[in-house]
């Protein structure tokens, strides 16, 4: 899981625009609730993912990671080329989750992948910084956009909601942003994929803020089996999750701001 946050602004008021700017410069839908997203889509989705990476890793001087990474995303283009011909409901969702694995352990890898992706995400809503959040479409965008696409599935399980904890590094001023939302009882938005886990020991061990997160389970994707790190439980949270802030309260024994969030739909 990524070492504590310490972003310019905590969250978004509105919907965050990054991904739907994606949506539009590929033409492909803008909601997994309500379209399917076509093979043919998917595997266009897949290569200039691979293509952009392989150009965002040179730029930061990580060419051979970028190549590696670009590589996994071919060779899971080619499986999934291979497996349409195998047209059968079953087959389709497999081939998507295969996507989704892939996509998913790269961005919980020790690179410059999800460290760019998220501060780039974070950026959304800033206008200072809207002509750069818009030149990365082409190239992170893809990526970003296979991470989020995961066929919805509730999993057949008792559990329909999950509390999965993080937490961050957050000034005084950032914190009294989160204290002053609170006491307004509005929602805000997350606009970055936002990484969590099962575990609060765990969490608790970084930062001076801890995230107590109550979502629904298709709000937040599992990602320990296929992590570089599975003893971190890490579970991510899809870019533009939705939440209340229920409670704000600073610990004394841990020395700890305790912030209680709720999914807006729960």
């Amino acid at each position: 899981m990524p070492n504590p946050i310490n972003p310019k602004k905590p969250y978004l008021e509105n919907y965050p625009s990054f991904l739907r700017e994606v949506s539009k410069y590929f033409d492909v839908p803008k909601s997994s609730s309500a379209f399917e997203l076509l093979d043919e889509q998917r595997l266009i989705l897949l290569e200039k993912a691979a293509q952009g990476l392989i150009m965002e890793g040179k730029k930061l001087g990580k060419q051979r990671e970028a190549e590696w990474m670009a590589r996994e995303l071919v060779k899971v283009k080619a499986i999934y080329e291979y497996e349409i011909t195998t047209n059968t409901v079953q087959r389709s969702i497999a081939r998507d989750l295969e996507v989704y694995h892939v996509c998913a352990h790269l961005y919980t890898m020790e690179s410059f992948l999800y460290k760019e992706i998220n501060a780039l995400m974070r950026l959304d809503g800033d206008m200072e910084y809207k002509e750069l959040l818009m030149s990365k479409v082409p190239t992170y965008g893809p990526f970003a956009y296979l991470l989020f696409w995961k066929r919805g599935v509730r999993k057949e399980a008792s559990e329909k909601t999950l509390t999965v904890y993080r937490c961050a590094n957050l000034s005084d001023e950032l914190i009294q942003q989160y204290k002053e939302k609170y006491y307004r009882g509005m929602f805000a938005t997350f606009p970055a994929f936002t990484s969590t886990s099962r575990n609060r020991a765990k969490a608790v061990q970084f930062g001076n803020v801890l995230f107590v997160i109550d979502i629904d389970v298709l709000k937040g994707e599992d990602v320990s089996l296929y992590s570089d790190y599975p003893d971190e439980e890490e579970v991510i949270l899809h870019a533009g999750f939705t939440f209340e802030i229920q409670s704000c309260k600073f610990d004394g024994r841990t020395n700890k701001w305790i912030m209680h969030l709720k999914d807006h739909q729960l």
